[in-house]
């Protein structure tokens, strides 16, 4: 065996920050959550989070809230570093804002919209195609 002299050290793991907790719901308080809101103003947003809800994806996926935005996630009760999804009403452009969250930490996220009449068929392309998060199973 020849040895060249050369050493290798690696370094420390990174460590990041713990940010902070975000307590998931049941999807049925994540569409309670919603109708605390006044007036029909978050309707459709409700509606739609309700769609999720009844469907299969609901087994699988954990909702939590941020103010008028549902963050939903893999994970149950997940940190704020972890990736996740941010799905927002905007109800002067009816229009639903993804916001995926790939690494928060380094700040790595993109976004996309839609009319909120396609919301969901939207919401399964994310699922299935861009995320991966799922998979249709015959």
């Amino acid at each position: 065996m020849v040895s060249y002299g050369i050493h290798i050290a690696c370094s420390r793991e990174l460590v990041r920050p713990a940010g902070y907790p975000i307590r998931t719901f049941t999807w049925t308080e994540a569409i309670a959550h919603l109708d605390d809101f006044r007036g029909t103003t978050f309707r459709p947003m409700r509606d739609f989070v309700a769609a999720i809800a009844a469907s299969a994806y609901s087994r699988f996926l954990f909702p939590g809230s941020s103010m008028d935005a549902v963050l939903i996630s893999r994970l149950p009760d997940f940190n704020s570093y972890e990736p996740h999804l941010r799905i927002q009403y905007n109800p002067r452009t009816r229009q639903i804002t993804f916001t995926y969250f790939t690494d928060p930490y380094s700040n790595q996220w993109w976004t996309t919209n839609t009319p909120i009449n396609r919301a969901f068929a939207h919401f399964e392309h994310l699922m299935l195609r861009r995320l991966r998060w799922c998979r249709k199973v015959s």
